[in-house]
């Protein structure tokens, strides 16, 4: 599974792309959130203890592309069938299950450069965690 790779960072919108589907993320959405989950099914399904996932206003691109799989009652996973990975799944919310909370799994992402590396205080990481 070769996941998401960051295509370039600059001034302008940001540009994902996928082994077969690219995505992009406007400039005005930055900075993105990230929602931490750690349910049973998304523990399963990655095979992690908690899972990002950064939240997207619409689907990233045609889904009808892609193999969906329902994971629980409330979440679709689609699945890229030519190389296999999970671009994005969507959240059904409220009881008409509105097809509303558009999600890109952020642990498939390959990181390819590290923004405002040296601003870091040591031992910050340490302080957050509590430890």
């Amino acid at each position: 599974m070769s996941g998401y790779a960051l295509n370039h960072y600059n001034l302008g919108d940001m540009s994902l792309r996928l082994e077969c589907h690219p995505i992009s993320i406007a400039k005005s959405s930055l900075p993105v959130p990230v929602h931490l989950c750690h349910c049973d099914t998304s523990r399963h399904v990655s095979g992690i203890l908690c899972s990002s996932y950064v939240p997207i206003p619409d689907a990233p691109f045609p889904v009808t592309s892609l193999t969906q799989h329902h994971s629980s009652p409330e979440v679709t996973r689609y699945f890229c069938s030519t190389c296999g990975c999970n671009p994005c799944s969507l959240r059904s919310v409220g009881r008409s299950r509105r097809l509303t909370d558009w999600r890109l799994p952020q642990g498939l992402w390959r990181r390819r450069t590290e923004l405002c590396r040296g601003l870091a205080i040591s031992g910050s990481e340490i302080r957050l965690m509590g430890a």
